[in-house]
């Protein structure tokens, strides 16, 4: 009987202990949303940091403060975004800007592809995002190893060409002519194996026309 009552006991204090875990939780996550309301990018890093520590909205507050940190210094930023992976590992679009990032700091290409590679893993289907992961790849496509690749065609077909803004429409073809041919050609024959979908890519990245020797 004594088991009994000690156990109900311990039942009771979880109980209690769960249901203040969760008001704790959601009075964070109307603070937070509060902030987010009046916040602005000259207020962002002290009106969102403190939530940055946060279990409830930890991941939301490092991504506001990184969509506001156009202009912060670049290895800053980098560590702002590996910081956000430590927490968010599935977030496509931190894995892309983390590509990005490595790639204009001239990080070892290695490093680039696998941070390409892990944004098409967590997020395939994101269009804006297949537009923004060919337009850093495509310029990329004689040192892609074959995997990477086909994450790239994969993009390319299921809607990131569509997706990409107009300036890089444009470049695209231009930057390619600078390609051997061989590369041109290797990227003609991957998206010609995909059909009209990918024939139509060929004409618009105009890879029928002879590049560079």
């Amino acid at each position: 009987m004594t088991r009994l009552r000690g156990s109900a006991f311990l039942t009771s204090l979880l109980v209690i202990a769960l249901c203040a875990c969760t008001i704790s939780g959601a009075a964070t996550l109307l603070r937070f949303g509060v902030e987010e309301l009046i916040v602005d990018g000259e207020n962002a890093e002290a009106r969102l940091r403190p939530f940055t520590g946060s279990a409830w909205v930890g991941y939301l507050a490092r991504r506001d403060l990184l969509a506001d940190s156009v202009g912060e210094d670049a290895s800053e930023r980098l560590a702002d975004i590996s910081g956000l992976l430590s927490g968010a590992p599935l977030s496509s679009e931190a894995w892309l800007e983390l590509a990005r990032l490595r790639r204009a700091q001239g990080a070892p290409l290695s490093e680039t592809i696998g941070a390409l590679a892990m944004s098409h893993l967590t997020g395939p289907n994101e269009g804006p995002l297949m537009g923004r992961r060919v337009g850093l790849a495509l310029p990329l496509w004689s040192a892609l190893p074959p995997d990477i690749r086909r994450m790239l065609i994969s993009d390319l077909i299921g809607g990131g060409w569509g997706y990409l803004d107009q300036p890089g429409q444009t470049a695209l073809p231009a930057v390619l002519r600078l390609s051997r041919e061989e590369s041109r050609a290797e990227l003609r024959a991957a998206l010609s194996r995909a059909g009209e979908p990918g024939a139509a890519i060929v004409r618009a990245l105009d890879l029928d026309a002879s590049g560079s020797n």
